[in-house]
């Protein structure tokens, strides 16, 4: 959690960074979505999942694998390299299905898993917002 908060952290001042036109911007803005990106894909299971509740592994390695994609969307759509369209689209069209299962499941479970499902569902919802509207947004910088 901590790693998450200090990576979303310097992604932000990255982007201001290369909105700035500063230099190493750039640089920082890609190693620290990667960072985010590898984060999520191999070690879903740990950052994803309670650490006293290892029931759910395989819905944290599923998660972290498809919002991931949507990290590296990100990434691409800002970075202006080829593909990014497509990136973008397959994140945002996973994280979606992402935000209703972790919703259905967040209603139908037992009081032990309902933090669990919550914290997937509001990861999912913002990288499902943030995807959308990188997307439709042309970025000058």
């Amino acid at each position: 959690m901590k790693t998450e908060k200090t990576l979303l952290i310097i992604v932000v001042l990255a982007s201001l960074l290369k909105m700035l036109h500063i230099p190493g911007g750039s640089v920082l803005l890609v190693l620290s979505l990667l960072g985010l990106a590898l984060c999520y894909f191999p070690l879903g299971f740990y950052f994803l999942s309670d650490k006293s509740y290892k029931e759910n592994t395989l819905t944290s390695v599923l998660f972290g694998w498809l919002l991931s994609v949507c990290f590296i969307g990100i990434m691409f759509r800002i970075m202006h390299w080829p593909g990014a369209m497509i990136m973008n689209i397959v994140g945002t069209m996973s994280a979606l299905p992402l935000s209703i299962f972790a919703y259905l499941k967040h209603k139908s479970s037992n009081q032990e898993n309902r933090v669990y499902f919550r914290n997937l569902l509001i990861r999912s919802i913002i990288l499902f917002i943030v995807s959308l509207v990188m997307s439709f947004v042309k970025i000058p910088f």
